[in-house]
This record gives C-alpha cells, sequence and structure tokens, in this order.
C-alpha cells in the first residue's frame, strides 16, 4: 500500500532498530494479560482434562503448533479438534 500524496508514514521514515523492536516486545501484553485476548480450555481427547490458556496464541505456543490456525478453526466450528484437544471459549 502505497502513500497518497502528503501523506506522512507513521513512522516518519525512521528505520526501526533492534533495540526499539525488542523494547516493544519487552513491554507487550500477552496471554490473560491483555484484555483483548480471550480464554480458551483445551479439553484432552483421550484423559478429557481440562487446561486453561489465556488466549489462543498462548495455547498453540504451549500444545506445540506453529500458528494458531487450527485451533481457530475449532473454535469457529470448521474442524472438530487440533494437536489432539476439543478446543472451546471460556
Amino acid at each position: 500500500m502505497g502513500l497518497s500524496k502528503g501523506q506522512i508514514p507513521w513512522n516518519k521514515g525512521k528505520k526501526m532498530d533492534k533495540k526499539y523492536c525488542d523494547n516493544v516486545k519487552k513491554h507487550a501484553k500477552r496471554g490473560k494479560d491483555n484484555t483483548l485476548s480471550k480464554a480458551v480450555i483445551a479439553t484432552n481427547k483421550l484423559t478429557n482434562e481440562e487446561i486453561e490458556f489465556g488466549s489462543i496464541c498462548e495455547a498453540a505456543r504451549m500444545v506445540g503448533l506453529a500458528n494458531e490456525t487450527s485451533i481457530v478453526a475449532c473454535l469457529k466450528g470448521r474442524a472438530k479438534s487440533s494437536a489432539g484437544y476439543y478446543w472451546r471459549y471460556k
């Protein structure tokens, strides 16, 4: 996406250095601390044990998925299970 004539880019042409990016990551709210995150509950298909996660991203990291798309598919009803768990919102 290009800028229209007269628009100023959000970073005003400055490059983001590693220190800035690390600082943003350090202070980012994740999981249950982020007010926009929705908690999810994973139910093991074999043992029916339930595990609660603060967010979908946190759940994907903990169960060893590369990304959260398969969990989202379960939550939206497009798939029955993912990574050996049934998924639902808290």
